[in-house]
């Protein structure tokens, strides 16, 4: 895997991909769902996580005009520095409490980060003419994802074995590998931080997706986000796992093998936006995304191991139209403002179907749950299809 030669942005990108992959070392992920369990049952399990997403949710969209006001490099240490503290209230865990503020404090780091590494490398790259290079940029970012999950969770399953807090101690030291490494990043010359005169800035967000050439993508968009969510970020993944009879060192293992299927698909983007409209890509995803739950609901065990595949594929595809849509049709002034709007939609319904999942799991109906939330997602999705004629030949400009 090569660099892209980009002259001066040559840092930021490589700072990119260092910090993406040590942002997609979760150590923990094939664990946490069974650490947690050893302080408190999965209903409160659901709500803590709920809460946790509520918190960066409401911390979203201030984070975002934070920095577009103050700049995308004060946004991404200040969210690291967030990360770190968080992960050092999970290493010296012993009740559930101190989980609980680690969650918290790292679901505000993540609002920070989030958006703001991606409106720094689109509006460097935009400063130098560069733009068309950011669909390449994004897909070889999210294959370094997929390698650094790929390593991670293995690493942290088999190392939970002897140790149950070595997977956070190394999620710890990796989180402040990432704060020091960003004090590298240089800010781009072109970027226009938002005005402190500004009017109404937390609704800025909202303007720009809705009134600007996005606003066709939006629904498809928020399924797709808010169903990834509670599948990666939720309850939904370990569910699935423990029905198909995983523990955590195999779920661990499980999620490594994914996650090299997911590597070579996110190599086929820029190829498949050559060839297809973005917005039967995104519909394309989200329905991907939705029938992993559907399979994932399904009694039969083998279909339950490929739900686990469909979904990361279709995220494959799903994340780098996602990043490139909204970067392309937003302003550079509301650009951090705006991809943290969107984290807030996705995060709304997530906030929502975590706590059901949550009392499905309690009450031993998680697989209907998964079932009729897939299904209902898919006919949805199947009608804005027909709707909007999404897949219709067309070419993205």
């Amino acid at each position: 895997m090569h660099l892209p030669k980009i002259n001066s942005s040559n840092r930021n990108v490589a700072l990119y991909y260092l910090h993406i992959f040590l942002n997609s070392l979760w150590f923990f992920e094939g664990v946490w769902y069974f650490f947690m369990g050893k302080f408190a049952s999965y209903e409160t399990i659901g709500i803590v996580l709920s809460a946790s997403t509520l918190v960066w949710i409401l911390a979203e969209i201030p984070s975002g005009v934070f920095a577009d006001r103050f700049g995308r490099k004060q946004s991404i240490i200040v969210g690291n520095i967030l990360v770190v503290l968080g992960s050092i209230f999970y290493v010296t865990a012993h009740v559930y409490w101190f989980i609980a503020v680690g969650l918290l404090i790292s679901a505000v780091g993540r609002a920070f980060i989030s958006g703001s590494f991606e409106a720094l490398i689109y509006d460097d790259l935009l400063a130098q003419n560069a733009e068309s290079k950011y669909d390449k940029i994004v897909a070889r970012g999210l294959q370094l994802t997929i390698i650094a999950f790929a390593m991670g969770p293995a690493i942290g399953g088999l190392l939970y074995k002897y140790n149950i807090y070595f997977p956070y101690i190394l999620h710890c030291l990796a989180m402040l590998t990432a704060l020091i490494t960003s004090a590298w990043l240089i800010e781009p010359k072109m970027k226009t931080l938002l005005s402190n005169s500004a009017d109404n800035p937390n609704i800025a967000g909202f303007k720009q997706l809705i009134h600007s050439g996005f606003r066709p993508f939006l629904l498809p968009t928020i399924v797709g986000g808010a169903l990834f969510g509670l599948y990666d970020w939720g309850l939904s993944k370990p569910a699935i796992a423990n029905h198909i009879g995983l523990n955590a060192t195999s779920f661990s293992i499980m999620i490594s093998v994914v996650a090299v299927v997911a590597f070579f698909s996110a190599g086929l983007f820029p190829k498949l936006r050559k060839r297809f409209s973005d917005i039967s890509l995104l519909t394309a995803a989200a329905a991907i995304i939705a029938s992993g739950f559907i399979l994932g609901g399904l009694e039969t065990r083998l279909l339950g191991f490929l739900a686990l595949f469909i979904v990361d594929i279709g995220f494959t595809i799903f994340s780098p139209v996602t990043s490139v849509l909204v970067n392309k049709h937003v302003t550079s002034e509301y650009r951090a403002t705006s991809i943290s709007t969107l984290q807030f939609l996705f995060k709304i319904p997530f906030l929502i179907l975590n706590i059901l999942a949550g009392y499905a799991i309690a009450f031993g109906s998680i697989n209907q749950f998964h079932l009729t939330l897939g299904l209902v997602s898919v006919f949805g999705l199947f009608v804005f299809a027909l709707k909007k004629q999404v897949f219709s030949p067309s070419t993205n400009s």
